[in-house]
């Protein structure tokens, strides 16, 4: 399934001329030299339905393995499942992304969409519990490029978790996510990304928020080799609200490059981004935000913040936050830290029978602390060990040992 119009002639590779890509080489994304993938038609397993989900739908290789919806729901008209269970809703959101791209990298998503998901719910309907969605990847050497949808309509109500995970194989994911919120709208989006230590992983998404909706989304990139992410929030209707929180980390090679836009296109709307990241041994992060106030948006209400905790010399974490500002009766800020750990505070707990690893590793877990509690409840003991094995190399962490 592709959009209407995948290409836009006039649209080049990114390169060094390119602010958003001059910190990260789209080369090592292989997408030309890489294969896209062809995924085998199979049958579709039904799921006994779980009641801690509204619906699950799990994709392995590009297929659709299993699926499971609330009676319930679908009886209301809750559609959730493959691209192909709304074609019309998906075709006008591979098309508005399509028209959306700036590059050549963005462009080839649409004119390659392999697989996805689509989630869609009526008007004042509220889902009682998440959806989950997991994607998992084994093929080697392969580009594979998965869409989501989610549209809510009027004053209706969602939450949906999205886990990304493959072993440790060179392959490339192309994604992308487009969100659509009804007037009123409120929708939780989770993020959980454990690619193996081979994948190289682009994403470009959007989102846009009509009148007084809702959107709360938290993101957990932790795997791959190399991940360059895009994330744009438009605030269309008067009144709406963004929270976009994550965590991130770099180790051992890795390179991260996560970029979040919020743009304030309608009065009294409200931002809120807060991002923390930690890197080690000879790893790169780089995180870039922009606030932007589109004239007319007074009353408009954001602010952006970036942490950074560069645990070693060697390791590197750039942030470069940003405000567009374009009328006047407006809130707007940012702000952005990178430091190492405090070493009174290491003293202090080595003062009362802590290693110095160990130390380390509790100060590096208070800075996280509040980002992992905002985690789905069923992944929040999986993140915070992940955070734990990301940032306490030194310490004696069994359950490391043991992933």
């Amino acid at each position: 399934m592709t959009a209407t119009q995948p290409f836009q002639p006039a649209l080049s590779w990114p390169g060094r001329t390119n602010e958003e890509w001059r910190r990260s080489s789209v080369d090592r994304f292989a997408l030309v030299t890489r294969k896209p993938s062809a995924p085998a038609q199979v049958g579709t397993k039904l799921l006994p339905h779980d009641s801690a989900f509204s619906g699950r739908l799990m994709f392995v290789d590009g297929v659709l393995t299993g699926v499971d919806l609330s009676p319930e729901l679908k009886a209301q008209g809750v559609v959730f499942g493959a691209l192909t269970a709304a074609a019309e809703l998906v075709k006008a959101h591979l098309t508005l992304g399509a028209a959306k791209a700036d590059t050549l990298a963005s462009a080839g998503h649409y004119a390659r969409v392999e697989f996805g998901a689509v989630l869609s719910v009526p008007a004042r309907l509220v889902a009682p519990e998440p959806f989950l969605i997991e994607i998992t990847e084994n093929r080697k050497d392969v580009l594979t490029t998965p869409h989501l949808v989610f549209s809510l309509a009027e004053a209706s109500q969602a939450s949906v978790v999205v886990r990304w995970t493959s072993p440790g194989q060179k392959f490339t994911v192309d994604s992308a996510t487009s969100v659509e919120l009804g007037n009123g709208a409120n929708f939780t989006l989770s993020e959980l990304q454990t690619q193996g230590a081979g994948a190289a992983v682009l994403d470009h998404s959007f989102a846009s928020l009509g009148r007084d909706a809702q959107l709360f989304h938290w993101c957990a990139p932790i795997g791959g080799a190399v991940v360059k992410t895009r994330f744009d929030f438009v605030m269309a209707g008067e009144g709406s609200s963004v929270k976009t929180h994550g965590l991130y980390f770099g180790t051992e090679d890795q390179h991260k490059d996560l970029r979040i836009s919020l743009t304030h296109a309608a009065p009294h709307a409200t931002s809120y981004a807060l991002y923390k990241g930690a890197v080690r041994d000879r790893s790169r992060t780089v995180f870039q935000g922009l606030i932007e106030v589109n004239p007319g948006a007074n009353g408009t209400d954001a602010y952006l913040s970036n942490k950074n905790l560069i645990l070693n010399d060697g390791a590197r974490a750039d942030s470069l936050p940003q405000l567009k500002i374009d009328t006047n009766d407006v809130k707007c800020s940012h702000g952005s830290t990178t430091g190492k750990v405090n070493e009174d505070e290491v003293y202090y707990l080595t003062t009362r029978g802590f290693s110095q690893a160990e130390a380390r590793l509790f100060i590096a877990q208070g800075l996280f602390a509040e980002l992992v509690d905002e985690a789905p409840a069923f992944l929040r003991d999986e993140v915070e060990l992940l955070v734990a094995c990301s940032i306490g190399a030194d310490a004696d962490l069994g359950a490391c040992k043991d992933e």
